[in-house]
């Protein structure tokens, strides 16, 4: 870690999450307009690449990507979607890291993960279905169940992939819709539904590619910008503001976007930006592994039961450290 990274962990404030995830640029760039990515490679889809302004060379551009979310952003993602107060992804497959991070573009969705996914979505599904009254209402479900169901579809899955639907996606998941409704009821089609979205690549994954616009060289759409701003922050999804903001082209500025990301982080994201920055500390320490570590039960006969508080115990004393703003890393 060089000397900056050190001062920030001094400082203790959520610039070093911007130094451990390497998206400062994503947040202050200089450069007019969107985030700008460099594509690596040529890559399908409609829309044009970006120009860059005189003196900026492209390998200074962070590169386009897609990666899955980690453990900890789909759980905060699926809490902000579906609204669950128990964790779902508790036994999920540990995530790959990368230096350390979870947070990468390494995690990968391998057939015992899709099982996981599965079974989580089912459950959500489940709970979506018993507040079907206040997320999917419907005063006639026999005669009006898809026009109902087409607006369940834009509020529910708009909301999970963090950006307006195409019409194509709004068109296949009418077709789940009625894949469930037909021979059932209307609260079997939503079910499946949302079965379906907490499933989907829409949702499980974030992308920086500029709607896979051609060229060296894209700008991020406004909702990606929104996304990468909220995930950097609080490692959750944009709240209504951010979305807002996106919609009405309030992000196309570097004022803009910082004055997004100081919102985040001082209004009521504050806890969710202070477990984000927790969790990046210890995962840059290491600390954060003794979830997976296990001890010699005859050599260590009392780990398993002092390990629950040696977890507790280190989260806590980094987060004091946040609190106070006057630890050091010595």
């Amino acid at each position: 870690m060089d000397e900056m990274g050190f001062r920030a962990f001094e400082l203790a404030t959520v610039p070093l999450v911007l130094l451990s995830l390497g998206v400062l640029q994503a947040c202050q760039s200089d450069v007019p307009g969107a985030p700008l990515r460099g594509s690596g490679s040529a890559m399908g889809g409609s829309g044009g690449g970006a120009s860059l302004p005189d003196g900026t060379s492209a390998q200074a551009l962070l590169p386009a990507r897609i990666r899955r979310l980690s453990n900890a952003e789909y759980e905060s993602s699926v809490r902000a979607v579906v609204g669950n107060t128990a964790p779902v992804a508790g036994d999920f497959t540990p995530d790959s890291r990368q230096g350390g991070y979870t947070v990468n573009d390494a995690q990968r969705v391998d057939s015992v993960l899709v099982k996981q996914l599965a079974s989580a979505a089912s459950k959500l599904a489940a709970q979506v279905r018993e507040r079907l009254t206040t997320v999917a209402p419907c005063a006639d479900p026999a005669a009006a169940g898809e026009a109902c169901a087409a607006t369940f579809i834009q509020s529910f899955a708009g909301h999970a992939y963090r950006r307006p639907l195409s019409t194509e996606e709004s068109a296949k998941l009418l077709e789940l819709y009625r894949a469930g409704a037909t021979g059932g009821t209307y609260a079997d089609g939503i079910e499946l539904v949302a079965t379906g979205v907490l499933q989907s690549a829409g949702f499980l994954y974030l992308t920086e590619t500029g709607n896979a616009a051609p060229g060296a060289v894209v700008s991020l759409t406004p909702y990606e910008v929104a996304s990468a701003l909220s995930y950097l922050v609080t490692a959750g999804p944009p709240d209504s503001a951010l979305m807002a903001a996106a919609a009405s082209g309030q992000l196309q500025t570097a004022e803009q976007r910082s004055a997004a990301f100081w919102r985040l982080v001082s209004t009521d994201a504050t806890a969710e930006s202070r477990e984000r920055v927790v969790r990046v500390v210890r995962e840059w320490l290491g600390v954060d592994r003794l979830t997976d570590t296990a001890k010699d039960s005859v050599a260590y006969r009392d780990f398993a039961k002092v390990k629950p508080a040696m977890l507790t115990e280190t989260a806590s004393f980094v987060d004091r450290l946040l609190s106070a703003k006057s630890g050091t890393v010595g």
